[in-house]
């Protein structure tokens, strides 16, 4: 059954890789950085979008002070760092993110999306760490983190150059995306709770929900879009994922290590 599992991850990484492959280069859509809300309050260019992007930054160095000192009560120690780079990368994200709604354009966004996939890869190899082996984990650290700023320097410099391909950083953040739930769902979880994972796969999938319907939900509610409940929603997210592991009780031992 296990063997099974991990046949169908491969399968369906290697579809996803294929799909990214082959499909032409795909520029960033100038209409991109026009964002619902634009309003401007006490000079601050489209102000709730940079503003909502300070919980990142709270939760980000909330996490941090806490669980500095108790790393290896709360996780695996060998995992401590990825959760670590995790929080820190809130952060990173929390002031990319507000500098490019300052001045949305493709180099700004840039320093967003650093962020993003700095925070997306090292939580990717913590969780599978927690599921598949601390020692796959920490080992795709790193390596992860790289491919992660790597993606991003490679689509600006392939916007610079008027040939811009955001396939591979697509890619990085599409591919956990797919198969994170494939994991949660087949694989033992060694703590209680499991099912606050698949709580905070929700809390992200309905970040993305109203970062597409950006427009839609700025007509409707009026007051904030789609795009700032974005940002708030991802910050939750990463609360989230702080509360599960100060809430969680060991359960059995027997991961990889």
């Amino acid at each position: 059954m296990l063997k099974h599992n991990y046949q169908i991850l491969g399968v369906i990484s290697s579809l996803v890789f294929l799909f990214f492959t082959f499909i032409p280069a795909l520029p960033q859509s100038i209409e991109y950085h026009n964002f619902a809300d634009q309003a401007n309050f006490y000079s601050i260019p489209n102000t709730l979008n940079v503003l909502s992007n300070f919980p990142f930054i709270a939760v980000g160095l909330y996490a941090l002070t806490k669980i500095g000192h108790n790393s290896t009560e709360l996780f695996d120690h060998k995992l401590a760092l990825s959760y670590q780079l995790f929080f820190a990368g809130l952060i990173a994200t929390g002031v990319g993110s507000s500098f490019y709604h300052v001045n949305p354009n493709n180099f700004t966004l840039i320093f967003d999306r650093l962020g993003i996939a700095f925070s997306f890869m090292a939580i990717f190899s913590a969780l599978l760490g927690e599921f598949i082996s601390v020692t796959l984990g920490k080992k795709c650290l790193l390596p992860f983190i790289f491919i992660g700023i790597g993606s991003v320097i490679y689509w600006g410099v392939s916007e610079h150059f008027q040939q811009g391909d955001l396939r591979v950083y697509l890619l990085v953040q599409y591919l956990p995306m797919i198969i994170l739930p494939i994991i949660v769902l087949t694989k033992a979880w060694p703590y209680t709770d499991k099912n606050q994972c698949f709580t905070l796969i929700a809390i992200y999938f309905l970040a993305k929900l109203c970062e597409l319907f950006d427009n839609e939900l700025y007509d409707l509610i009026q007051i904030v879009s789609g795009h700032t409940l974005k940002h708030l929603f991802a910050a939750f997210a990463g609360y989230w994922m702080y509360w599960i592991l100060i809430h969680r009780k060991q359960r059995q031992r027997g991961r990889g290590s």
